[in-house]
């Protein structure tokens, strides 16, 4: 299996008043399905804390609560219990239009994401277009740029890219607004190793040219290695572990489902 790399992004930092902040604050946060015996904890009693400028990973088998925990987020599934404050404010406190400049979702289903009869230049137009965007054509040929999507892929249709083009494109979308942080829903298990590699360099380079917040959910330990700082992991719904990058790679840890998460890890790039 070929070995993913992330580029290094050298002279590109965020000032100190860009990183200095709590941008999201998760409290004891609960999330049910169902009622009474039926009721299913999907998330149960998750604390979490996102400063600007940092990017933090959410790493667990599938049905561990990761992905809830960002839906949750962005106001897709509603809280049971606990708090979700950004910038210090109840999430429910942000009226919708302000909460779409403050943070925004990529999903893992790039193609079911778009819409199938729109092209690339009308789905990155739409918001900005919603939220009466000065020039809306400079910033979309900009965004264009910055997701390294060439301008002969304006006018095609989602089924005329390939996946790794779509991804970019979705990226692209949830950048239109300038949000400050950008919830990732496993975007590159569905890509090949290669795209995969690309896709996680523009998203390290895009977090150090604009400051970007990220909270990475994935499977996947080493994917979110190569981009966030700080992994939570998480098992049953619970987070178990809180530990860095850098601990991960010298295969430091303390829980015991962390140790057999690095284990399958290893012998998958085996």
């Amino acid at each position: 299996m070929a070995r993913m790399t992330i580029e290094q992004t050298a002279g590109c930092t965020v000032s100190q008043e860009e990183s200095s902040g709590q941008l999201l604050e998760v409290r004891d946060l609960v999330v049910r399905f169902g009622r009474g015996t039926q009721a299913v904890t999907a998330v149960d009693g998750v604390s979490l804390g996102l400063q600007a400028g940092e990017s933090l990973g959410l790493v667990g088998e599938s049905g561990s609560g990761k992905s809830t925990i960002l839906r949750a987020v962005c106001g897709l599934v509603p809280a049971t219990q606990g708090q979700i404050q950004v910038q210090g404010r109840g999430l429910s406190q942000w009226p919708a239009h302000q909460r779409a400049r403050l943070l925004q979702m990529v999903f893992q289903d790039a193609y079911g994401a778009l819409h199938p009869r729109q092209t690339v230049d009308a789905q990155l137009a739409e918001p900005l277009l919603l939220h009466h965007e000065p020039d809306v054509d400079a910033r979309l040929i900009e965004l264009m740029a910055q997701t390294q999507l060439g301008p002969e892929l304006r006018f095609r249709f989602p089924s005329q890219l390939s996946g790794g083009q779509r991804q970019r494109v979705c990226i692209a979308r949830a950048m239109a607004l300038r949000p400050s942080l950008l919830l990732l829903d496993e975007p590159t298990s569905a890509l090949d190793v290669s795209v995969q590699a690309e896709v996680l360099n523009l998203l390290a380079r895009l977090k150090h040219e604009v400051g970007l917040s990220c909270l990475f959910v994935s499977h996947d330990l080493a994917v979110v290695s190569m981009l966030c700082e700080r992994i939570a992991v998480m098992q049953a719904g619970r987070i178990v572990e809180t530990t860095t990058a850098e601990n991960l790679r010298l295969g430091r840890c303390e829980h015991p489902y962390t140790a057999s998460l690095l284990a399958a890890a290893r012998r998958h790039r085996g």
